[in-house]
This record gives structure tokens, sequence and C-alpha cells, in this order.
């Protein structure tokens, strides 16, 4: 919906009360315009300037319409329906023809134009015509593996996350993106898993965590700790 001047219908768009007509302006007859000439030291000196009684229009409304006061439009609250193509993006524009406001001197209409502005989304992010969009999981997800649901703009999908993955692994979904406005191909969906660290432990949950600790600790589960202890240690040697 937006507000913009239409077509007067009472006068369709001529200006005039109904039942009475424009006529030709006697100023200017008709052109619109009025020529001066002026002598001057070099010579004379022709001007043309917009005819002050018609407005340069070339045509005087003796009788004006009561609703538009001789304009031909009126302001009004229109209601037009734009089909949004998939794969529009921020700034996108969507020309439609002959939804702009009226002409001068009751000529056509001219065109709109509706610039696109996308809402962020709660999950999603977009880059150009790909997704990307992260999702927590538990540590006992990531280092035993698990099958997720994965949201998607086509619906949920399963996705088996393998054994021993680490955080901020990203995983690639093709053709799970949006489709390209211009060559109608479908981006791809990356998605980033983070692992969350549980918070706020009651005893019996935190004695489960130490003993799974005390476990881990004998076999080497956690390699890239290691490494990191040994260059710290060598670093201070």
């Amino acid at each position: 919906q937006l507000n913009k001047y239409v077509k007067c219908k009472t006068c369709s768009g001529e200006g005039t009360a109904p039942g009475t007509h424009k006529r030709t302006c006697s100023r200017c007859g008709g052109s619109g315009v009025i020529t001066q000439v002026r002598k001057t030291m070099l010579g004379q000196m022709q001007t043309q300037s917009p005819c002050p009684d018609c407005n340069g229009t070339g045509s005087v409304i003796d009788t004006p319409c009561s609703d538009c006061h001789g304009t031909g439009k009126v302001k009004s609250r229109v209601k037009i329906e734009v089909n949004i193509p998939a794969g529009v993006d921020n700034d996108s524009v969507i020309p439609i023809r002959g939804q702009g406001e009226p002409g001068e001197n009751n000529g056509p209409n001219g065109d709109l134009y509706v610039v696109i502005k996308v809402k962020p989304h709660e999950i999603f992010q977009r880059n150009g015509s790909d997704i990307r969009l992260e999702i927590p999981i538990s540590f006992d997800q990531a280092a035993l593996g698990d099958e997720i649901v994965v949201p998607t703009l086509d619906g949920k999908i399963q996705y088996k996350v393998p054994a021993g993955t680490q955080p901020g692994t990203t995983f690639r979904l093709k053709g799970k993106g949006i489709r390209n406005i211009r060559t109608g191909r479908p981006g791809d969906m990356y998605v980033t898993v983070t692992v969350e660290v549980p918070t706020k432990l009651n005893s019996a949950q935190k004695k489960a965590v130490r003993t799974m600790a005390e476990h881990l600790k004998e076999g080497s589960c956690y390699k890239k700790k290691q490494s990191f202890s040994d260059k710290v240690k060598k670093f201070f040697e």
C-alpha cells in the first residue's frame, strides 16, 4: 500500500468540470511559450519563456474540476500486488510498469520502482546465494558422533555428525542455499557446529564429568592440548 497521485475519476484527468472543455490559450496561441524580440546594440535578440496565462500548457481551464482543482490528479491510497521473485536481496529493484503517477497534461502514467529491504532472519545468515547456520551440539555428540536435525529453506533434513568433530567445524550442504535471481542456480548452506559446555552442574553431574576426565587422561585423547603444553614447556627451557 502506498499514497500517490492517481488520475482524477471525475474529469478523467482533463482537469475540467464535467460538461466543460479546455480552450486554446489566446495569448500564446496554444504553443505554451511567449516569444519576445528585443533590439540591442548587436541587433535583435529573441527569447522564449513559458506563457504565464496557461503555465506553458497551451490551454486554459475556465471551469476547473471541483475534485482535482484543475490538476487532473488527486492523492489516493492504493494497494498494488507485487510478485517477489526468488533470490532478491537488499536493494534489489522491481519495476512495475504504469503504476507510477500520472504524467503532466493527462499524459501516461510513469513506472513504480520497488526497492527491496530483506529483514534479518533469526537463525540464517545470508552471504549472496549462500546461507550460513550455526548449530550448538553437546560434548558427547561431538565426541561420539550423532545424527542431528538441520533446518533448511526446504524443510528439515538429517545430518550425520562424525565422531571427533571439533568446535567450529563447518559442513557444506550443496544446493541448500538461495536460488540466484540471475542464473537460477541455488547456492550452498554452510553449517558450523559449536560445542556447548554445560553450566550449573549438580553434584552428580560434576562427579560424572570428573570421572570422564580421569579416564580421558589415560589415553591420548587431547593431542592438541598435549602439543601446546609441550611447546610451552620447550619455550621456558
